[in-house]
């Protein structure tokens, strides 16, 4: 079975017009979510800038809100925004 990462997860989300349950619960979860597909869960711990680690956190957040809420445009840009 394919592993399914964020971005396909978005583009189906986007076919059928909202998140499934199971991407709503992957977002919950920093080994889950988007931002935890970009980093390791470790590298996450160890950032010492304070400013990055918080919009980090943030993006999470948002990012995860946005899929619980089935906000599909707004989901998709902050994971173009955790990705950078």
């Amino acid at each position: 079975m394919e592993k399914l990462n964020w971005k396909k997860r978005i583009e189906m989300a986007k076919k059928r017009g909202f998140f499934s349950y199971d991407d709503k619960e992957k977002s919950r979860h920093w080994n889950t979510c988007a931002v935890g597909e970009q980093f390791n869960i470790e590298d996450i711990e160890y950032i010492t800038n304070e400013y990055y680690e918080y919009d980090i956190e943030r993006l999470g957040l948002d990012f995860w809100i946005f899929v619980k809420n089935d906000q599909l445009s707004e989901a998709e840009n902050c994971f173009k925004k955790i990705k950078k």
